[in-house]
């Protein structure tokens, strides 16, 4: 029909007259490769457009997940460089510390591994259970390259102590891996929305540190007999060497340690009642610690619904709608974009499944700079808003 048609909707981004499209996943899909193609074809989408027309995105979920995969990254990076500084710390010895940091690689293999198999992805939950897992899969290697390094020491060769003295603890070893286990293992048996947020955590705990059971209980042994030696005692040591700086300082806290042990021992009762009062007097601190299903995260987007009085006409909700773009422009400078629709679509659209329309309805949707770009959080720029 050629004719005139009353304005029912008004779509304003950043204050010009503008068309909102939104690019939905289907349920299963990837929402990262759903992205990437969408910017992709939104790229080539421009060239064709005139000059006049932008194409500007108002909203990108897979921004959060991004960054949330980046700092994962990060983090797991982070601790493999203190695992490892930690490790050499201690024990004083490349040699030892080399042989300890290779059940890492091999554990994360493995656990990748079973991500691949399985058709999971690398995700929020199967970084964290990485994270989780890289300082526990140095544990098992630590006793018995620990173990085996004391027989080294004591004049056994190398590949004597490494029979000897991991015959001495493997059980023990075994012993504390299913402990981790029988705490992980129950959360793949988990149902419901739980069960998927923490099944891939169950799982992936539980075959990194078994492989690095298996790892400390035959490689580790192995590789001691090959690369390790006996170290012998200088009788001077120069003034910052090892021997003179942390050894003699983890000395002392052998030390203090054996004097505590001794005290405990001697006072067993007061021992026994200090701990039962810390454990039961934790319990009450449980009416303290409020509960929630997910922590709340500062995604940078803010939306907004505003109501006004009901049989409105169009026409006046955009006055209101012009103001409020005006003290939203002033009071947050950190607004990137700001799309505004008022109104409703009279012939229906994919917007009013998200929010509630009308002709009194205004609703807002901002996409603020990044985090570390602004020094307010976006709770309290909607406390200001």
């Amino acid at each position: 029909r050629d004719s005139i048609k009353d304005l029912s909707i008004d779509e304003k981004i950043n204050g010009q007259t503008g068309l909102r499209m939104f690019v939905m996943k289907q349920s299963g899909a990837n929402t990262m490769k759903v992205a990437r193609q969408v910017r992709a074809n939104i790229e080539e989408l421009q060239k064709e457009l005139p000059p006049d027309i932008k194409i500007n995105l108002i909203m990108d979920t897979s921004d959060f997940i991004k960054g949330s995969i980046n700092n994962l990254s990060q983090t797991l990076l982070y601790a493999l460089i203190f695992v490892v500084l930690v490790v050499l710390f201690f024990l004083g010895r490349w040699r030892a510390t080399f042989i300890i940091v290779l059940t890492i690689p091999i554990s994360l293999i493995v656990a990748f591994l079973y991500i691949f198999i399985t058709g999971s992805s690398i995700n929020v939950i199967s970084l964290t259970s990485l994270s989780i897992a890289i300082g526990m899969v140095v544990d098992d290697a630590i006793v018995v390259l620990e173990n085996i390094t004391r027989h080294v020491e004591r004049g056994s060769t190398p590949r004597e102590a490494a029979i000897y003295a991991t015959n001495e603890v493997w059980l023990a070893v075994i012993i504390t891996t299913l402990v981790v286990v029988a705490v992980f293992f129950p959360l793949t048996l988990v149902g419901g929305m739980t069960g998927v947020i923490f099944n891939q955590l169950g799982w992936i705990v539980t075959i990194t540190v078994v492989t690095s059971t298996l790892a400390a209980i035959s490689l580790t042994p192995m590789l001691a007999s090959r690369f390790l030696r006996l170290r012998k005692k200088k009788a001077k040591p120069r003034a910052f060497s090892y021997d003179n700086t942390i050894e003699r300082f983890l000395n002392l806290l052998d030390n203090f340690y054996e004097k505590t042990l001794r005290w405990t021992l001697r006072h067993k009762l007061f021992t026994l009642l200090v701990s039962a009062a810390v454990f039961i007097g934790s319990f009450f601190l449980l009416p303290f610690i409020h509960t929630d299903f997910m922590p709340e995260s500062d995604e940078s987007s803010i939306t907004a619904s505003i109501e006004l009085q009901t049989g409105l006409r169009v026409e006046e909700t955009l006055k209101t709608t012009r103001y409020l773009e005006r003290v939203f422009q002033e009071k947050v400078p950190e607004i990137e974009i700001m799309a505004t629709s008022s109104g409703s679509d009279d012939e229906g659209s994919m917007f009013s499944l998200f929010t509630t329309t009308g002709s009194n309805m205004i609703n807002f949707m901002m996409r603020l700079s990044d985090i570390d770009e602004r020094d307010r959080s976006v709770w309290d720029i909607a406390t200001v808003l």
